[in-house]
């Protein structure tokens, strides 16, 4: 799929529902097939792309659980999501969403680079991997 969750219009994700997908109160449907509801212990989650309302999901302060975000407005956090959906293919970055609360609680970026050694080929570096802490230890 390689674009992040919306890119236009408040809530407006992008992509068809995966087949079998059901939305739930806190997140749109039709995510390019990511939106998954396990069994088991990960009922209570929802693994999808990055929306642009995730921001106000508490997206900034679980990445301050990883490092240092320094200043990072809304506005400014809007301005990144939209560079990253400019470059279908390069990013993408997928959230675990707790249905409960409603709250973003674990993230993961797969930043895809081509490479002008190995004939062109393709290399992926995940970055900015974190998990809330009140929720790790549960296999997100």
């Amino acid at each position: 799929t390689g674009r992040l969750g919306t890119r236009s219009g408040a809530g407006a994700p992008h992509g068809a529902p995966a087949p079998g997908s059901r939305a739930t109160p806190c997140s749109s449907a039709g995510m390019c097939g990511m939106v998954t509801r396990s069994a088991s212990a990960h009922r209570d989650y929802t693994l999808r792309l990055l929306e642009v309302e995730d921001y106000g999901k508490g997206y900034a302060s679980l990445l301050a659980q990883l490092t240092d975000v320094g200043d990072f407005p809304e506005a400014r956090f809007v301005e990144v999501f939209n560079y990253h959906g400019q470059c279908p293919g390069a990013y993408t970055t997928i959230v675990a969403e707790h249905q409960p609360t409603c709250k973003v609680v674990a993230t993961a970026t797969l930043l895809v680079e081509r490479k002008y050694v190995h004939a062109g080929a393709s290399i992926g570096h995940v970055e900015d991997v974190v998990v809330d802490a009140a929720h790790r230890g549960r296999g997100l």
